[in-house]
C-alpha cells in the first residue's frame, strides 16, 4: 500500500495515537486459500453462536520471517509459545497497539524495524477470564467456546487455537 491510499491512511490513523510510531511500509495480504478457510470457519462459528462469528480486527507482533510465513501459509499453532492462555495464536485489539508491541522480538531496541500483522479474527463465543485469572494449560478453547480472552497487563488478549479462525490482512513494518 502507498501513503495517501485510504487503506494505508486508515491503518496509520489507528497507530498514530501512539507517540513514536512510524509506519515504514504496509503490505496487503491476499491469499485465496486462507480466505476460503476463514470464510468456511466463520460460517461454522456463526451457526454455533446465534449467527454471529464475532469478528474483530486483531494485532499480532512477531519476527519478520514469521510474519512473511504467516502471510503466505497462515498461523501455525505448533510454532506458538505457551502464554497465559496456553498454546494458541494471541492478538490484541486494533486499538491496543502497545499491548501487541510488548511481544515484538525487537522490544527494548529503540527505533528497530518491527512488524505486526493485522488480522480478522473470528472469536465466536469468547470465554472471558476475570482479571488475574488464566489457564496456561489450554490447547483449545474450553467446551462451548471458540476462543478465550482476558486482561493481562495493560489490555485484553484474545486467543484462538484453530488457525482457520484468523485471516491475515496486512503486514505493517514500523519503527517505535
Amino acid at each position: 500500500l502507498q501513503p495517501g491510499e485510504p487503506e494505508f491512511n486508515g491503518i496509520v490513523t489507528h497507530m498514530n495515537c501512539v507517540q513514536g510510531f512510524f509506519a515504514v511500509a504496509i503490505y496487503a495480504v491476499s491469499n485465496p486459500n486462507l480466505q476460503s478457510d476463514f470464510l468456511r470457519k466463520s460460517k461454522e462459528i456463526a451457526r454455533d453462536n446465534e449467527n454471529n462469528p464475532n469478528i474483530i480486527q486483531g494485532i499480532h507482533c512477531t519476527s519478520k520471517n514469521a510474519a512473511y510465513s504467516i502471510g503466505q501459509n497462515g498461523f501455525k499453532i505448533e510454532f506458538s509459545g505457551m502464554g497465559f492462555f496456553g498454546k494458541g495464536a494471541y492478538f490484541a485489539g486494533i486499538k491496543d497497539f502497545l499491548k501487541a508491541n510488548d511481544y515484538s522480538p525487537e522490544k527494548g531496541q529503540p527505533r528497530a524495524l518491527r512488524v505486526m500483522i493485522i488480522c480478522d479474527v473470528a472469536l465466536g463465543k469468547n470465554k472471558n477470564y476475570e482479571f488475574g485469572s488464566f489457564d496456561k494449560k489450554l490447547v483449545h478453547a474450553p467446551e462451548g467456546y471458540h476462543s478465550v480472552g482476558g486482561f493481562i497487563s495493560r489490555a485484553t488478549e484474545y486467543v484462538v487455537y484453530d488457525p482457520t479462525q484468523v485471516l491475515p490482512k496486512y503486514l505493517v513494518f514500523y519503527n517505535f
